[in-house]
């Protein structure tokens, strides 16, 4: 798959598992379950999709190395040939091997299929008295030309229509992710809204479990979630920025809140964050720890039309699940 289509089906089956790994909330939820069989379903198209893809992709690559092996043995014969021609002044053997390299190279397929079996037939008719006159070629060598043209003869045929469903694989597998699998991923996230206050853990846990990574969980050093502290919900277009590194570009939270930076970029040690978005104000958070083997999850719980604040990391929680903000 293609890396942006594999991050987005991987997301979509860490989020179905996630779902199930916290069955007992949504036991009820009838429309919630009903989405995740229909996530399934899609991930199950998407994988047979790519069965077929990397099967019939055995075949592309059975005919690019024919090709290649036709290529390189036609020009080194043509050569040879074309040497022996001008050893024994035979001008029209001369002319009929005498290609640039790129006659065999470049083009159409079956145009280099041609120049080959030219090529081809002119040693074959002289190959026993080139051998005789110490010509580094051989029988054998000539006859391995006309066998890798006719292996790509043979690949143009059945397995030419299997690279066009090679294609066709492709292309349902973006259809399947535009049509199908991101859509049902946002009703799910949708429906996943109504969790935040009750059941802010779980609905936290499965948002996670939904985030299409930019990088493999393990090469991620801290984990911002950016929350609005009020209805629970993720906040996403906020800036991120480190402040011991001025020349890190700003990052903006994903559709989940979500704010992933990694080890390379934050080398072990503490660093001081700012978490801003319009219309709620900004929290510099100072002393969060980057490590270099393991991720430190940041929750930043904005509040509406609240002032610039300092804070120290950890924010704290209440019983209830309200933040308990320390200004410094």
């Amino acid at each position: 798959m293609e890396a942006s289509i594999k991050r987005k089906h991987d997301a979509c089956i860490d989020g179905t598992r996630g779902i199930t790994n916290h069955a007992a909330d949504f036991v009820a939820d009838l429309p919630l379950l009903a989405l995740q069989t229909t996530l399934d379903n899609s991930v199950a198209k998407m994988d047979d999709y790519e069965a077929k893809r990397l099967h019939n992709l055995g075949y592309e690559q059975k005919l690019v190395q024919d090709i290649h092996t036709m290529q390189g043995e036609s020009w080194a014969i043509a050569k040879l040939v074309e040497e022996y021609a001008k050893a024994i002044h035979n001008d029209v053997l001369e002319h009929l091997v005498g290609f640039h390299k790129s006659d065999l190279t470049s083009g159409s397929i079956d145009k280099k299929k041609t120049n080959a079996g030219i090529v081809f037939a002119a040693a074959m008719a002289n190959v026993a008295a080139m051998v005789a006159a110490g010509y580094n070629i051989t029988a054998a060598r000539v006859t391995g030309l006309g066998t890798s043209i006719a292996n790509v003869t043979s690949d143009q045929g059945t397995p030419r229509a299997d690279i066009a469903d090679n294609v066709a694989a492709r292309d349902a597998e973006i259809a399947e992710v535009k049509n199908v699998l991101m859509p049902t991923r946002k009703s799910i996230l949708n429906l996943l809204a109504a969790y935040a206050v009750p059941k802010p853990l779980t609905y936290a846990a499965v948002a996670d479990s939904f985030e299409i990574l930019e990088i493999g969980k393990r090469h991620i050093a801290d984990r911002i979630r950016v929350t609005d502290s009020v209805l629970k919900l993720r906040l996403p277009h906020a800036l991120v920025t480190v402040k011991e590194i001025p020349t890190l570009p700003k990052k903006t939270s994903s559709e989940l809140g979500i704010v992933d930076l990694s080890h390379e970029t934050l080398p072990q040690g503490n660093y001081t964050l700012v978490i801003s978005l319009r219309n709620y104000g900004t929290i510099t958070m100072m002393n969060v720890p980057a490590y270099d083997d393991k991720m430190t999850i940041v929750d930043v719980p904005l509040t509406k039309n609240s002032p610039d604040m300092t804070v120290n990391f950890p924010i704290t929680f209440d019983v209830d699940g309200h933040p308990v903000i320390s200004k410094i």
